[in-house]
C-alpha cells in the first residue's frame, strides 16, 4: 500500500509493551491481534504495529509466534501494512531479532512491512512493585551498531524500517545516520513524543507543537 502525497496514515498500536494488568482486554494472541486489527481497519486505520507475546503473556522473539501473527493480521486486513516492533530486553542481544527477520523473509507470505527501530536507548524510571519511588531502571538498549545492524538486515530482506524517534536527542541521531549514508533515501519516521506521558520517569520528550515541529 502506498499512501497518496496527501493521504493521513493512521497507525494502530494494538498491544505494545502493555500487559493484562493494565487492561484485560490487551491483546497477545493472533485470533485477538486479527480482531483488533480489523476493529482498527473498519475506523481508518491502515498500519498495524505488534509486539508478539509468549503463552504468559511476555516478551518473545519466538519466529512461529510472529508468523502466526503476521498471517492472521493479513487474512482479517488483506490490504494493511504490518509493522512489528524491535524493542528487546537489556539481556537480548541483537542477533535475536536480526535472526527473526531471516526467518520470517525466509517464507513469502511472513516477512512484516515494517519494523520499528528506535533510534536510540529508551532509559524508564520506575518503582518497584508496592513502593513510590523510582528505585529501578529499566533499559532498552539500541547502540549505533545495534541501529546499523538492524537497517542491514531492513535492506536484505526489504522490509521498510518504521525510525521511531522518542526524544529529541533521536532527531541529532538520525542526522548521524543520514550522514554515514545507512538510512533508507525515503525514510519513514514513527514520532512518539510523550508516550508515555512526559515526566513519568520514561525518556521521551513532551508532545508540544514546537516539538513536533
Amino acid at each position: 500500500m502506498t499512501p497518496s502525497p496527501h493521504s493521513v496514515v493512521i497507525e494502530a498500536a494494538l498491544n505494545g509493551s502493555r500487559g493484562r494488568d493494565e487492561h484485560l482486554a490487551v491483546p497477545f494472541t493472533a485470533p485477538e491481534l486479527a480482531a483488533e486489527a480489523r476493529r482498527c481497519a473498519d475506523e481508518g486505520a491502515t498500519v498495524f504495529h505488534v509486539h508478539a507475546r509468549d503463552d504468559n503473556g511476555g516478551w518473545t522473539v519466538d519466529a512461529g509466534r510472529y508468523r502466526e501473527i503476521v498471517r492472521a493480521l493479513r487474512d482479517a486486513v488483506p490490504a494493511g501494512l504490518v509493522s512489528i516492533t524491535s524493542l528487546r530486553p537489556e539481556s537480548e542481544p541483537v542477533t535475536s531479532l536480526v535472526a527473526l527477520l531471516g526467518a520470517l523473509a525466509a517464507d513469502p507470505a511472513t516477512p512484516p512491512d515494517l519494523i520499528s527501530i528506535n533510534l536510540g536507548h529508551i532509559t524508564v524510571w520506575e518503582p518497584l512493585s508496592g513502593a513510590t519511588d523510582r528505585r529501578r531502571t529499566v533499559l532498552f538498549p539500541n547502540t549505533y551498531a545495534d541501529i546499523t545492524r538492524l537497517l542491514a538486515a531492513c535492506q536484505e530482506y526489504t522490509i521498510r524500517p518504521e525510525l521511531g524517534i522518542m526524544d529529541l536527542g533521536f532527531v541529532s541521531n538520525a542526522v548521524a545516520l543520514r550522514d554515514d549514508g545507512v538510512l533508507p533515501a525515503r525514510p519513514w519516521f514513527l514520532i512518539e513524543l510523550d508516550s508515555p506521558a512526559y515526566g513519568s520517569g520514561a525518556q521521551v520528550a513532551p508532545a508540544t507543537v514546537a516539538n513536533y515541529e
